[in-house]
């Protein structure tokens, strides 16, 4: 009881928003949204009422509301115009994530596919219908590449915002379960179908506005993301079909999205074209910035990093174990 009054009770907080003439893109790893029901086709067993969670209807509601809670807080009063998602079981969850009390009034339309991740966790995409006009969405599977396990799909959504055509990707890369070392070839390999993916659009369109998002268990230094996908840190000298990534200098400032073993990683991240500094059609680009207010830290101690749902097997009832990212432009 005493757990569930305190999760409560941080729902009881100010917003914290940004200026009403912002567009606000956002990146959350919301961490097991799961359904309680079984999925006879995925390993979903830990989050059952009988399983090693004890996942019920109780805790799955709590959890709705957590995530829901944190999509509101970001950007304007009504939350961000476009938010990538990780961690997502199904897209009953994201239905009844869109019409919470927290999210309704914002009026979000998803775009969601069945992947082959063995767990059944999916990627997907929330969006204003009355600011985004989707014009297409395809998702890249992964399970040609050459390993084991069958990893996250890459969502790519097409879409119109004003008078410009957006590409949107939102990605969930291969884990470092096994050691960084050791599964580095996967999230390269994914790396490399994006690239390939990016490149596509941008012979077709060569003033392409393209984002790509999501979680990529790798730091922006990694080779995944400033080798593979040309993901660099400084505008001034990004070249013709390379990225720029606003969270590398934050990175190395010692901002981060996760903590493991006391030390922060910035998995998650958002990269822009170069399309997007050079044509002033879209709005201009105004800041990157971890989403990491104090309510969203546990016990409010940055020390001990996201207030997440479980620590090991006991519940705590909070949000999750990452940090949302953002990107603000100016309208």
């Amino acid at each position: 009881m005493k757990v569930f009054l305190y999760f409560f009770s941080l729902f009881i907080i100010p917003s914290v928003s940004f200026s009403q003439k912002n567009f606000t893109v956002a990146f959350y790893n919301v961490e097991n949204l799961m359904d309680t029901l079984d999925n006879p086709h995925t390993y979903d067993n830990d989050f059952l009422p009988n399983g090693k969670y004890k996942w019920d209807s109780q805790k799955y509601a709590a959890k709705i509301t957590a995530v829901a809670t944190v999509i509101s807080k970001i950007g304007d009063s009504d939350g961000p115009e476009l938010i990538g998602l990780a961690e997502v079981e199904t897209k009953k969850e994201l239905l009844n994530l869109v019409a919470s009390k927290e999210l309704k009034s914002s009026h979000y339309s998803i775009v969601h596919y069945d992947s082959p991740d063995q767990r059944g966790i999916d990627v997907a995409l929330l969006y204003k219908s009355n600011c985004f006009k989707v014009i297409s969405s395809r998702i890249y599977s992964a399970s040609f590449l050459t390993i084991k396990s069958h990893t996250r799909d890459v969502l790519l959504v097409k879409g119109i915002m004003e008078k410009d055509t957006l590409f949107v990707l939102v990605n969930h890369w291969p884990s470092r379960r096994k050691g960084k070392e050791q599964s580095e070839n996967k999230r390269i390999a994914v790396a490399i179908m994006v690239r390939e993916i990016t490149d596509s659009i941008l012979q077709v369109s060569v003033n392409a506005k393209i984002m790509v998002m999501g979680d990529f268990n790798d730091d922006p230094s990694d080779n995944s993301l400033f080798i593979e996908l040309n993901a660099k840190p400084e505008l001034s000298t990004l070249k013709n079909g390379e990225f720029y990534n606003p969270f590398y200098l934050l990175n190395k400032q010692g901002h981060g999205t996760l903590l493991y073993n006391q030390k922060w990683y910035m998995f998650d991240q958002i990269l822009l074209s170069k399309n997007f500094f050079e044509k002033k059609t879209f709005y201009p680009f105004k800041e990157a910035m971890v989403y990491d207010p104090d309510w969203l830290y546990y016990k409010k101690e940055k020390q001990k990093g996201p207030y997440r749902t479980f620590m090991g097997k006991n519940y705590t009832g909070g949000y999750s174990d990452h940090f949302p990212v953002c990107i603000v432009f100016r309208k």
